[in-house]
């Protein structure tokens, strides 16, 4: 099943209505990721499944005793919730084996909804994927373009009592650049705004004061400053930024869409190290995502030093 980003609350009418053991949701945005997630748990509440747990695999995640704790906590406790996030797709032999094992006889009153990115081709001929489909529902949150961001942002906007100028709008999905978790920072700034109650709708130069005229750094901006340097000032901007608890899968968003715009011989080694950064923001490296983004403004910044492709 692929829903419209729109439909989320239809989706969990759905999870309330409909008794599937299993859901599996795939799609790389993790703004709706985490929206379609919310609807089913919440379907699920409606349904009486008000007991949850919820884990997120790594290298050294313990499958079997995952699979023992379901299916035997299904003997006793009430019905129940058990989420499982795949943050790589890719569960492993062990992870596979124990995924059939569970689809081929799903817990009694146990519902479990797994979580992972769109699945290429390899990924969804795979026993496990294959087995937790046949034995479920799957779900696919597509990404979103242009216009259905654009809509989405007004849906946002709408709900925390704003309205948007459309020219203001477009300009807003542009800045986003099809980037649900840019354009969800931009709301929750824009909902805490000090504004009069008749303020009138969000104008185009309202939203440009927001992204540029901080005292402290927008993480939209990381990008761009961090290229442009000088190193103190990219180094004091991440600082900041941490500081000011900036989510930072936003902050490598930003940084990568500035390093796309480099030359193709200077952009590919930064790719690669921001490639290498996420996995550390996944919690599948123990590395300092955060110390990680200060060397590669060190690299940057200090002469004759590009950054290392690594391996």
């Amino acid at each position: 099943m692929r829903i419209d980003p729109s439909g989320l609350s239809r989706l969990g009418d759905l999870a309330a209505t409909q008794p599937h053991p299993i859901w599996l949701l795939t799609g790389d945005d993790p703004v709706l990721m985490q929206s379609a997630r919310i609807a089913v748990r919440d379907g699920l509440a409606r349904a009486g499944i008000t007991e949850r747990e919820a884990q997120t695999t790594d290298r050294s995640f313990d499958w079997q005793g995952w699979l023992s704790q379901g299916q035997a906590g299904s003997l006793f406790a009430e019905r129940r919730l058990v989420e499982l996030t795949l943050p790589t797709g890719k569960p492993g032999v062990s992870g596979g084996k124990a995924l059939v094992a569970w689809a081929s006889a799903p817990p009694e009153g146990v519902v479990l909804v797994v979580s992972m990115p769109a699945p290429d081709r390899t990924q969804a001929a795979t026993p496990w994927f294959k087995a937790l489909c046949a034995a479920g529902e799957r779900v696919e949150v597509p990404s979103l373009g242009l216009a259905e961001l654009a809509r989405w942002i007004q849906t946002s906007l709408q709900a925390e009592g704003l309205t948007i100028e459309p020219e203001a709008l477009r300009w807003a999905a542009e800045q986003c650049e099809n980037n649900s978790a840019a354009a969800q920072q931009l709301i929750t700034k824009l909902s805490h705004l000090p504004r009069a109650v008749d303020a009138g709708p969000v104008g185009r130069s309202e939203l440009e004061g927001l992204l540029t005229d901080q005292a402290r750094f927008s993480a939209f901006a990381a990008g761009d400053l961090l290229l442009q340097g000088p190193l103190a000032r990219s180094l004091r901007m991440l600082r900041g930024l941490r500081d000011e608890g900036e989510p930072l899968p936003l902050i490598l968003w930003s940084v990568s869409q500035a390093a796309r715009r480099l030359p193709e011989g200077q952009s590919g080694a930064l790719l690669s190290e921001l490639a290498r950064i996420d996995t550390m923001i996944k919690g599948l490296s123990r590395d300092d995502p955060w110390l990680a983004l200060e060397r590669i403004a060190l690299r940057l910044h200090t002469p004759r030093s590009p950054i290392p492709a690594r391996r």
